[in-house]
């Protein structure tokens, strides 16, 4: 039983796995310990990081049955940390940007658009970063946001590839 249960613990990783045990209640674990990480992914509808930083406490428990989801879904997991990697890497661009611009205008919407990338959905964000400045960004500015995109673009090809052959 607990094998089972710790196998399902670390499948439920995204929210379509989740859905496919959606049915299960944290009850139906037999130890306290397993019933509140099934809670807390519950909570985050199978967003496994997520329920990490929301229950520092589990956090040791939920790693060690996310390493079992590593060994028969290691490409979720490549996803995940690709999409940190974006995170990272536009964060850092728009800052340098904001600081770079003359304009003002310019400089308050890179710094606006900076705050939000914890918050939403990076791909979103970076599609409609220059939308979202339209006539406000400057050459260098497109330039580079085109730059980051066109790399993120061929990240995602090359990672859809990967997964597509499995």
């Amino acid at each position: 039983m607990k094998y089972l249960e710790q196998l399902i613990l670390g499948a439920c990783y995204g929210e379509v796995n989740f859905k496919k045990v959606s049915f299960l209640e944290p009850s139906d674990f037999s130890n306290k310990r397993r019933c509140e990480l099934f809670r807390a992914i519950m909570e985050n509808r199978g967003d496994m990081i997520e329920a990490i930083r929301n229950n520092h406490h589990l956090k040791n428990d939920m790693v060690g049955y996310s390493n079992l989801l590593g060994y028969t879904h290691p490409e979720r997991l490549g996803l995940n940390l690709l999409e940190h990697r974006f995170k990272a890497l536009l964060s850092t661009l728009l800052g340098k940007l904001s600081v770079s611009t003359k304009n003002s205008l310019e400089a308050a919407i890179l710094n606006e658009s900076l705050m939000r990338i914890p918050e939403v959905d990076i791909f979103d964000l970076s599609d409609y970063i220059l939308e979202y400045l339209s006539h406000h960004a400057s050459d260098n500015t497109t330039n580079r946001i085109n730059a980051f995109l066109k790399y993120r673009d061929m990240r995602i090809l090359k990672a859809k590839e990967v997964i597509d052959k499995l």
